[in-house]
């Protein structure tokens, strides 16, 4: 199986003349998209807590929504200033038919700031239905 990379996958269609042909991924095709973080009008459960020490490394959770051609994929955590982005990646099989079933995967990250102060953990994903881009964020404090 091949593996593309998106964080919210469509495909490509080209149109040449009469004929067309697929570019974007096939049946089997494994894809990374943004985990599901909101479901209906419930947020994933995101977990971290609310003062930690500076330096000292603490764990933020999240758990992403699922099923039967939905894997749990990579955690990505990106740090620009006081501001920490936190992407559950989940991993979709491309398939014609895809029976129904909820699963709930852990993502995890591991997180350090390194001066006091205050920091805002951004856990960004998507919602369904509407497949819509969502942001959860959490205010802590180092100290």
């Amino acid at each position: 199986m091949t593996r593309a990379i998106a964080l919210l996958a469509t495909p490509t269609v080209s149109i040449s003349g009469a004929a067309c042909t697929s570019t974007g991924p096939e049946s089997g095709d494994e894809i990374e998209v943004a985990g599901v973080v909101g479901f209906h009008e419930e947020p994933a459960p995101f977990e971290a807590l609310d003062t930690v020490d500076a330096g000292q490394t603490f764990t933020v959770s999240v758990r992403t929504w699922g099923g039967v051609c939905v894997g749990r994929g990579p955690t990505r955590v990106n740090r620009d200033g006081s501001t920490v982005r936190i992407e559950p990646i989940d991993i979709e099989v491309v398939a014609e038919v895809c029976t129904a079933g909820l699963a709930r995967f852990l993502h995890t990250a591991d997180v350090t700031l390194d001066s006091p102060g205050t920091a805002a953990l951004r856990v960004v994903g998507r919602r369904l239905p509407g497949d819509e881009v969502v942001t959860l964020v959490r205010i802590l404090v180092a100290r």
